[in-house]
């Protein structure tokens, strides 16, 4: 099969487990014959994979879009209007009023050819997650139709909304199934405080495509009651690893200062603020402990002012964002990895954790505990976390019986033995689209 994938990262550019996640998978899919080419909004220079065709949207010309566009009969109608921030006062009222008169013609973009290149120029392509994302999905779904000529593709599969809307176009030109992949849902990054223009184009993803591959059975219930989707199209795929490429940790001695780390991004539904209590609290019972931070996010500055008001900045170190290589050799030396998520849709770094043989602890509900059994507590409860963290701090035979016991649970997740459960989801939406 051909598959033609969509997503917004893919390393060593990656912001948390969704690249890894594309990364694996492709990998997995191309070891079994597959082809796959992959469509990212910008491709970083040091971007390179061997089996995978990697597409760089933000290299093509905006003037190749116009004949592109018109051949497919593409509307900006269809991609929403996000296009509009871009446009100045005084251009603004004047697709206002346009908009106005052409609202039966669906389309959005009511200037001259020239104008539309100009106005697509503006929006620059940087793969980021930042306040221009609305913009840079909408160029990127229009913008990547050029590809899609005199290529065979027999399926698409696209990754989390940031790329829903350029797969259902590729649907629509192509005429083949959509598969979209949710790794997280908005319910998850922001519970009851959803973006309803995010949950939006969630919603028309889950209605349009042909199949939907959830990473945990907690995500395929979210989809349920909150999105209202037939489960019968939901198939729960777990995230994958590939434990060969992880450094395995060593055995800790009782003399050495103990590390203990926090992997991810820095925002509020990951933890890094309960992390914070729990250093406090263990630090106060076991004085030959360290903590590591690594990530970025909006909560970048208020951790550092919690940390120094804590008088812990001796204790806690912050290590910022981490490449791959790094993030690997972090793990090598943790004596126990911390994901205190307020919500955890799978958990791939809890994974890496037990991929390195670190004893990890895990909130309650991170969807990592459907297929592996690690220790865990509410993610509310600090005082539950540093008991746990204690006692496998101070039994060093147990936590190391601990961790090897969750590695050997973790063959059923090797990308080699799972990516046949995707392959099937294909399978089943092109017997169905015939």
């Amino acid at each position: 099969m051909h598959i033609l994938m969509y997503g917004w990262e893919y390393p060593p550019k990656f912001n948390g487990g969704l690249g890894i996640a594309c990364q694996g998978m492709s990998k997995a899919l191309t070891d079994k014959g597959h082809e796959v080419t992959f469509v990212l909004p910008k491709l970083q220079d040091i971007e390179l994979d061997d089996a995978t065709h990697l597409v760089d949207v933000s290299s093509i010309k905006e003037e190749e879009i116009i004949k592109t566009r018109k051949e497919y009969d593409i509307t900006y109608h269809e991609i929403g209007s996000k296009l509009m921030p871009y446009l100045s006062v005084k251009d603004f009222r004047k697709s206002a009023k346009t908009i106005k008169k052409t609202e039966t013609k669906k389309s959005v973009i009511p200037t001259s050819t020239e104008a539309e290149i100009s106005l697509l120029k503006k929006i620059q392509l940087t793969g980021e997650y930042n306040k221009d994302i609305m913009a840079e999905m909408t160029k990127y779904a229009v913008m990547s139709t050029t590809i899609l000529k005199d290529r065979n593709f027999d399926v698409i599969h696209a990754h989390d909304w940031m790329s829903f809307k350029a797969g259902l176009i590729a649907k629509k030109i192509l005429k083949i199934p959509l598969i979209v992949h949710i790794h997280s849902t908005e319910w998850d990054r922001n519970g009851a405080f959803v973006n309803p223009e995010v949950e939006k184009i969630e919603k028309e993803g889950f209605e349009k495509s042909d199949q939907i591959i959830a990473v945990s059975d907690r995500v395929k219930q979210q989809l349920v009651e909150h999105y209202k989707v037939d489960e019968n199209k939901i198939t729960v795929v777990p995230n994958g690893i590939s434990s060969k490429d992880f450094t395995k940790k060593k055995a800790s001695t009782s003399s050495k200062t103990k590390n203990i780390g926090f992997i991810g991004r820095l925002v509020d539904q990951k933890g890094p603020q309960k992390f914070v209590d729990i250093a406090r609290d263990l630090s106060s019972i076991m004085s030959d402990t360290k903590f590591f931070i690594a990530g970025q996010g909006y909560l970048n500055e208020d951790l550092k002012n919690k940390i120094a008001s804590l008088n812990m900045s001796d204790k806690i170190e912050m290590l910022g964002f981490l490449e791959r290589d790094e993030l690997k050799k972090l793990l090598s030396k943790l004596d126990l990895l911390i994901v205190p998520s307020i919500s955890e849709p799978f958990g791939l770094v809890a994974l890496e954790g037990v991929a390195a043989k670190v004893p990890v602890l895990v909130s309650s509900h991170a969807g990592i505990l459907e297929c592996i059994s690690l220790k865990n507590a509410d993610h509310w409860n600090v005082h539950e976390f540093s008991k746990a963290a204690e006692q496998l701090l101070r039994d060093l035979k147990s936590a190391k019986a601990y961790a090897d016991e969750s590695f050997k649970q973790l063959k059923k997740l090797e990308w080699s033995n799972l990516i046949g459960s995707t392959i099937k989801v294909y399978q089943k939406s092109l017997k169905k689209s015939k």
